[in-house]
């Protein structure tokens, strides 16, 4: 970052300091509403936003897995994306339509440690799916594919799932 952005460094800086202490101990759902108010109430956008994927996963599980997006020069996407939760792109996890298509779920996206995501990089994302029900086959190890259209836009590979640890209406 550079110093003519003091606010957008601060606020990544307390983003990612809130994103180190996410997995490392499980907090409770109360816990990370706290942190949702305060980072709103400092307009700390970014922080604020971290805190209401943490309450998200902690409602509906955690999907963790490596992504890879395809290069600029193969792909539709030309330009990088905010890593904080705004992306919702369309994933292939396996089942097919009746005429043999895949089946693409949508899931919102999070790149951990990174503001923005460049086509052609990888990172560790996290994923929230719009309807967790449908994602209860998936498995570590598995792959799946990111689309924003019907073209493949990334490759994933499924590092960890984590069921929810309260209940959805929380």
């Amino acid at each position: 970052m550079t110093a003519s952005f003091p606010a957008l460094e601060r606020s990544t800086r307390s983003s990612a300091l809130l994103e180190e202490l996410g997995d490392g101990h499980p907090r409770p759902l109360s816990f990370w509403q706290a942190l949702t108010t305060a980072a709103e109430q400092m307009h700390l956008e970014r922080s604020a936003a971290w805190c209401r994927w943490r309450c998200y996963e902690i409602r509906h599980g955690i999907i963790r897995a490596d992504l890879t997006l395809r290069p600029a020069h193969d792909a539709r996407r030309q330009t990088p994306f905010s890593g904080a939760g705004v992306l919702r792109p369309m994933w292939n996890i396996g089942p097919r339509t009746p005429t043999g298509e895949p089946h693409l779920y949508v899931a919102g996206l999070w790149v951990e440690f990174a503001p923005f995501m460049e086509p052609g990089g990888r990172a560790t994302v996290r994923l929230a799916p719009l309807s967790p029900s449908n994602w209860q086959r998936l498995r570590p190890g598995q792959a799946i594919t990111m689309h924003e259209d019907r073209t493949v836009a990334g490759t994933a590979i499924v590092l960890d799932i984590q069921r929810p640890s309260a209940p959805a209406d929380s």
